[in-house]
């Protein structure tokens, strides 16, 4: 359960990362 939680958690900071792409600033503090 705490290895899937982990894998979740992991998975939704990509998607809001893939949503942030399209906006420069937040991608230049990614960067």
């Amino acid at each position: 359960e705490t290895l899937r939680s982990f894998v979740n958690r992991k998975n939704s900071y990509r998607k809001l990362r893939d949503l942030a792409e399209p906006l420069p600033l937040l991608n230049d503090e990614a960067a």
